[in-house]
């Protein structure tokens, strides 16, 4: 991820200052007051293999290799002392204060609700604030084991839509992609397949939603005609 915004010119910012040993900055995370308004927020929630805890206090990021225990990858870290949980939580704040803004709307993809801290926060705040709603893709057949808790969510959740390859719960309602009218979605290829009267939609697919994402940001990009 910030190899493309490099590689594109897009300034952003990961909750880290600095170059050499890059410091977690735990004031600029809380307040996006403090951040540029034209910056992309970049939040590793479950952290990074060149997250580190120096010393007992201090989160960096450096490409330094070290001792692996003091590398930080949640949620595993969260039965360790608050200074390793920091981040982690700091982060799940701004994910919370995203949700609660009013009519917010957030685009999930890669993500399998495996981790119930982060489904908790999404969840609360998407029942404290009717007015806000979650799209979540996930790459292949919506009842995959993988996808229980996902599916759960999305039941217990109004504002929750859950799209699968196949199939889509969308208002706590299941429900199979209908081929009516498919004619008229200008979606490529790599999105929306139609096998006779069958329609896999792969939004959960990453290499293709980037595709798509790519030729509605006017670069020109497409591997579809539609």
């Amino acid at each position: 991820m910030e190899q493309a915004l490099e590689e594109s010119s897009a300034p952003y910012f990961d909750g880290f200052i600095g170059a050499r040993k890059a410091f977690f900055d735990l004031g600029a995370v809380e307040d996006e007051g403090l951040l540029p308004p034209r910056g992309t927020r970049l939040w590793k929630i479950h952290g990074s293999l060149n997250w580190r805890l120096e010393g007992k206090t201090d989160v960096v990021r450096s490409d330094e290799k070290t001792d692996k225990q003091s590398y930080l990858i949640y949620p595993s870290h969260l039965k360790y002392d608050q200074s390793r949980k920091m981040p982690y939580l700091a982060m799940l704040d701004r994910l919370k204060a995203f949700l609660l803004a009013p009519s917010s709307l957030l685009f999930i993809c890669g993500y399998s609700f495996a981790d119930e801290h982060i489904n908790d926060v999404i969840c609360r705040s998407l029942e404290a604030n009717p007015t806000a709603h979650v799209f979540a893709c996930v790459f292949g057949e919506l009842e995959w084991e993988n996808y229980k808790l996902a599916r759960q969510c999305a039941l217990a959740t109004p504002n929750l839509s859950l799209l699968g390859f196949d199939k889509a719960i969308v208002g706590r309602t299941l429900g199979e992609w209908s081929g009516e009218r498919t004619d008229d979605l200008a979606l490529p290829s790599s999105i929306l397949v139609k096998d006779g009267d069958k329609v896999t939609l792969r939004l959960g697919d990453f290499a293709a939603l980037g595709m798509l994402l790519r030729g509605l940001s006017g670069d020109g990009v497409s591997n579809d005609p539609a």
